[in-house]
């Protein structure tokens, strides 16, 4: 699970937390993680790997926008400053992670490397 995806996680346990949870249930897969697989399943080249990974990328980070944008309007005031200041600390790590990984799979040789890095950004 990357940060992201585990920030978002976080996030919505945070706005859901009034809801119980089994700890023996197995775990289901998001929505956006079903749309990117059929969205692989349908279309397995590289391209269309490179396509899929991207959308799920943007699908993740409007859920954690939306998640964010709750969780603003739900938290007092001093709340909402730790919140958005972790946030922007948060932005801050992704964006240089993501130039990382470009620059290491900007190297590699193949068309390969191109949807991994992209999943790796996921």
């Amino acid at each position: 699970m990357t940060l992201f995806r585990f920030l978002a996680c976080i996030t919505l346990g945070i706005l859901l937390s009034g809801f119980p949870v089994v700890a023996d249930e197995p775990v289901k897969k998001d929505p956006i993680d079903i749309e990117v697989d059929k969205m692989m399943d349908k279309d397995p080249s590289t391209a269309g790997m490179l396509k899929a990974t991207t959308r799920g990328t943007e699908l993740w980070d409007a859920a954690m926008n939306k998640a964010y944008i709750e969780l603003m309007k739900k938290l007092p005031e001093a709340e909402r400053a730790s919140l958005k200041k972790s946030q922007v600390a948060w932005l801050g790590y992704r964006d240089a992670n993501s130039q990382l990984v470009s620059a290491v799979y900007g190297h590699a040789q193949g068309t390969m490397y191109g949807p991994m890095s992209a999943n790796e950004v996921l």
